[in-house]
């Protein structure tokens, strides 16, 4: 009897053996089967997410945090998203001058050869289309901003930075637009922001004393 209950707990405990060593086989098994997600897709889904409106804007915050750790997390789609953010950019930007700007300052002469200005994503297609219709006086706000400028901050080492700022406050005076404040956000940008964001200068502005 002592034989014959030694060899039913020896039995036993194998199967418990087999059966501690088959879970994770099993487990394995299940998560190679199963449907690896894909993250393009997911990202796609996303963009339909924000481009069908309605969402409250804690769910839009939580999808372009999702969207960007999706870009940091697979290599594959971070050269196609900064493509993508670029092209954004560029669609959301105006050139102001139809020809050089020339002012004259105190005792001194500038000429902006061209202004680029970049709009925030929140709107940025109706304000594109009102700034082209509003181009004459939106550079006749600028020209008096940039004319009462201290022509010595301009000469400085952040003397574009200076001008730029000069620029942008005085599209937000003509268009009405806070640029600082939130708005809901979009695909590209969270918060999203409303009016002028930044002021490109593709050649350099020229300063001359009198």
């Amino acid at each position: 009897p002592r034989a014959a209950a030694a060899r039913r707990r020896a039995a036993a405990g194998a199967r418990w053996l087999w059966a501690a060593l088959a879970v994770p086989v099993v487990a394995g098994a299940f998560w190679l089967g199963a449907p690896k997600p894909d993250p393009q897709a997911e990202l796609a889904s996303i963009r339909v997410a924000f481009a069908g409106g309605g969402l409250p804007e804690a769910k839009l915050r939580e999808l372009h945090a999702r969207r960007q750790a999706l870009v940091q997390q697979f290599p594959e789609l971070r050269a196609r998203a900064f493509a993508e953010e670029a092209q954004d950019r560029d669609a959301r930007s105006v050139e102001l001058l139809s020809a050089p700007l020339v002012l004259r300052l105190d005792r001194a002469e500038i000429t902006i050869p061209r202004l680029r200005i970049v709009l925030g994503s929140f709107d940025a297609g109706s304000l594109r289309a009102h700034m082209g219709r509003q181009s004459e006086r939106l550079q006749g706000g600028i020209a008096q901003a940039v004319a009462r400028a201290d022509a010595a901050q301009l000469t400085g080492p952040a003397g574009e930075d200076y001008l730029k700022a000069l620029v942008l406050a005085a599209l937000a005076r003509e268009l009405g637009t806070q640029p600082l404040e939130d708005y809901p956000s979009t695909y590209f940008e969270s918060p999203g922001r409303h009016g002028a964001v930044d002021v490109l200068l593709p050649q350099r502005y020229q300063l001359r004393h009198l």
